[in-house]
């Protein structure tokens, strides 16, 4: 059942112009995604007592997290290896008035100098890279002593087989997302990215789960009723919109720290 297929990024120069479009899949990061991971941020930057701070942003796409990111950091980075998603998270930001450098690079080689940011986000983006040691190594590298590193990730579970795969991707009826936008065996279990961060030197600052704040039923009428256009993906977002949980069988958010030198 779990075969191995090459995930699909292309996705990401081919709908780049989605990602502020609320009739475009990629806005349910917008509407859906978007405010909770501004909650969790805000959080753990207090709880971590960081202010006045610069940020970067690993796999910026088109720009969502990373303009909100702006509204909070004295000094915003955001980097994608989408030349098509750049572009349009360029041409938002001039849009708002917001200054964002934007830069074209991969996570695996930041073109960075050694602990230069407070806060690093790499959100929606661990399960999609080629090596995941390999970023997150790159992170702490960049990362100043103190600093704080914030994901979101997938977890590697039947739960999110049955949820992102098959309905979401693969069943004909319930298919609103593009072809291997996701894979399950790039999916990481908490375990692991704990042992990765580990064995790098940062302490593990909180890890939390997050999931839909309605009734996994009421998810897949609402998936109905995009697949069937009664629905725009924007309003889907909306009705769907993550919070924190304890549970942490589909999606996890995670942070760590850099310890202070």
């Amino acid at each position: 059942m779990f075969s191995k297929p090459a995930i699909n990024n292309e996705i990401y120069e081919k709908d780049s112009d989605g990602w502020w479009d609320k009739d475009s899949f990629l806005n349910i990061l917008e509407t859906g995604m978007q405010p909770v991971r501004a909650e969790y941020i805000k959080r753990e930057l207090e709880r971590a007592n960081l202010s006045d701070i610069s940020s970067l942003e690993v796999g910026c796409g088109g720009g969502i997290l990373t303009e909100f990111l702006a509204s909070i950091s004295k000094k915003t980075t955001g980097v994608d290896i989408s030349k098509a998603s750049l572009k349009t998270a360029k041409q938002h930001a001039l849009e708002q008035g917001l200054d964002i450098d934007y830069i074209y690079a991969a996570g695996e080689n930041l073109p960075f100098d050694d602990n230069s940011f407070d806060l690093i986000c790499c959100c929606d983006v661990l399960e999609h890279v080629e090596d995941v040691a390999l970023v997150v190594s790159e992170i702490n590298r960049v990362l100043k002593p103190g600093g704080l590193f914030i994901y979101d990730t997938v977890n590697r579970t039947y739960m999110s087989y049955a949820s992102l795969i098959f309905i979401s991707q693969d069943f004909p009826l319930t298919r609103i997302a593009p072809k291997n936008a996701h894979v399950w065996h790039k999916f990481i279990k908490p375990k692991e990215i704990d042992l990765l961060v580990n064995s790098l030197g940062m302490s593990k600052h909180s890890q939390i789960g997050m999931e839909p704040s309605v009734n996994p039923l009421l998810v897949v009428w609402y998936i109905l009723k995009v697949k069937f256009g009664r629905l725009s993906f924007s309003s889907f977002g909306e009705k769907i919109r993550f919070r924190l949980s304890k549970n942490k069988s589909i999606s996890y958010f995670g942070s760590c720290r850099k310890p202070s030198t």
